[in-house]
């Protein structure tokens, strides 16, 4: 199989994930663990081979980014070390939100799933300076969340991503 038929093969697992992904209604989200794992994994997609992010990161898996203690240069990655990295990456992004979102438990559950998505995109530090946006979410002020995102480099960088989270908070 050439490097041309499993890019063909990963955009359709990526394709067929999200349309199944779009089917299940937006409430059902945030319930458990595995709601953040499907959201994000189809938000990311899933690659065996280093590609470059939208801001030119080393990246592999299901987004993660690649430190550089991580040298990877031309190797492809295991499903198996796909899945456990990603559980570690999940972690990470489930428990910064958790800790920066100081009435995260009491958010609607579809408005969690987004916040752990944008946090794994950004990563802990970079949600972080979403000063304005976590202090509306903490108010429960969507619209002004919404605002906060329309005004960010985020979803400049990311719009259709950006999108599908402000959809999701316009829903609350």
């Amino acid at each position: 199989m050439n490097f041309g038929e499993v890019q063909s093969i990963e955009l359709k697992m990526k394709i067929q994930k999200f349309s199944l992904f779009l089917a299940l209604p937006l409430f059902a989200l945030g319930q458990s663990t595995d709601d953040f794992r499907n959201y994000i994994r189809n938000e990311e997609g899933i690659s065996f081979n280093i590609y470059l992010d939208s801001n030119l990161n080393k990246t592999v898996g299901i987004g993660h980014k690649l430190t550089p203690e991580e040298n990877w240069n031309g190797v492809s990655i295991t499903s198996e070390a796909i899945d456990a990295i990603f559980a570690k990456d999940l972690k990470i992004a489930i428990d910064g939100t958790k800790k920066l979102i100081r009435n995260y438990d009491k958010q609607p559950p579809n408005v969690k799933v987004a916040l752990v998505s944008m946090t794994f995109n950004v990563g802990v530090g970079g949600f972080e300076k979403f000063v304005k946006f976590r202090r509306a979410i903490e108010l429960f002020q969507y619209d002004e969340a919404i605002v906060q995102i329309n005004n960010s480099k985020w979803a400049r960088q990311v719009p259709n991503r950006a999108e599908r989270v402000i959809k999701i908070l316009k829903k609350n």
